[in-house]
């Protein structure tokens, strides 16, 4: 067959966060939940491949090995009829994806198509990504990365290179050289020893991806337009019984300024904020305007 069904990657990068807080020594996000860690892929490729109902965790899928689909009215679905956190969420074209489409077809231009072009970069790199995820296990990247035996020589002058492991900063991928010769300037095979230091390759990939790396969180939140007086009081109490009451209090609020009063009723509105700003924060921060 040309194609192959990729399953999806059971991951416990999410649930180790507070571990990894712990050995670093840095206090663990108090109000904020993380949703979903680079280490497990593309986010935004799992938008495509899940139902809504399965994406628990604020948006997105807990990929944990313990979830079960719960029911739902359209799980006659087959993407979703197993049950089972190991259902397929994509598939690979052996001709699409890894097929020359021309004799001379180079790395770099293939690295392009698949990770890129338009037409292909969904449908081949994303779904590679997650291929490579299931392969790496239930945590890391081994899947992604060269053998531990892997080096190569580069100028001796580069000795920081790294520590600035990037790919090109350019304007267009297109016309950007992803060759390993472009991105690492590798030495000329007539440079003496002197001249050059050998890097392991596999340290600088980490190091590499390390670079883009992110965190996607949830933290709660409100946000209210400010439009009339009469409303703002009704709407102040409810953020302030959030915090009393909630387990998850808000954290974040966003008070829009679409006031809709006149000069009045816009006064009346600045005499309310003050005196709820007041209670919550009575002591202004050093530099903040207004202070004496």
């Amino acid at each position: 067959a040309d194609t192959f069904a990729v399953s999806r990657p059971v991951r416990r990068s999410r649930d180790q966060d507070r571990v990894v807080f712990e050995h670093a020594g840095v206090p663990a996000p108090k109000n904020t939940e993380y949703s979903f860690s680079s280490h497990d892929g593309h986010a935004l490729s799992y938008l495509d491949w899940t139902w809504p109902w399965q994406r628990s965790r604020n948006g997105y899928p807990d990929l944990s090995e313990h979830v079960q689909e719960r029911g739902h009215a359209r799980s006659w679905i087959p993407s979703s009829s197993s049950g089972s956190s190991r259902s397929s969420v994509c598939r690979i074209s052996y001709s699409a994806c890894f097929a020359p489409q021309n004799e001379r077809e180079s790395a770099d231009a293939l690295f392009k198509r698949i990770a890129f072009a338009p037409d292909t970069a969904s449908k081949c790199g994303d779904c590679i990504m997650a291929a490579l995820l299931t392969a790496s296990g239930e945590s890391g990247i081994s899947a992604f990365l060269p053998p531990d035996s892997a080096a190569i020589d580069v100028p001796a002058s580069s000795d920081k290179m790294g520590s600035r492991a990037h790919l090109p900063l350019t304007e267009s991928w297109r016309a950007t050289d992803f060759s390993i010769d472009s991105v690492l300037q590798l030495s000329s095979e007539h440079a003496s020893a002197s001249e050059t230091r050998r890097i392991s390759l596999r340290t600088w990939c980490t190091r590499l991806i390390q670079r883009y790396q992110y965190v996607l969180g949830a933290t709660p939140s409100t946000f209210y337009k400010v439009e009339y007086a009469s409303r703002l009081p009704h709407q102040l109490e409810a953020v302030d019984r959030s915090l009393a009451e909630d387990s998850h209090p808000t954290t974040f609020l966003c008070l829009n300024d679409d006031i809709k009063e006149s000069t009045q009723g816009t006064l009346k509105l600045n005499r309310i904020l003050k005196r709820w700003f007041a209670a919550h924060w009575s002591r202004p921060l050093p530099g903040e305007l207004g202070q004496t």
